[in-house]
């Protein structure tokens, strides 16, 4: 049996995590399945533009996570 890898990229915004997770993928291969977390993001669509623009998209808090482990 196959046994898979996991890797987590973490770090701010604009920190180049895609950058080096599309190189690791252009290296691992096609067994590569690719999760962007920016994907998982609370819906807000019930907020105003002036409570959405106080959310803080760097904060754990603003993701689905429950979504995210699901898929």
């Amino acid at each position: 049996m196959d046994r898979g890898i996991i890797i987590g990229i973490a770090g701010a915004s604009g920190s180049g995590k895609t950058l080096v997770a599309r190189n690791l993928t252009a290296s691992l291969g096609s067994e590569v399945v690719m999760l962007q977390q920016d994907a998982y993001y609370n819906d807000l669509a019930e907020l105003s533009y002036e409570e959405r623009a106080k959310v803080n998209f760097d904060h754990p808090d603003a993701f689905d996570h429950g979504l995210l482990i699901d898929h």
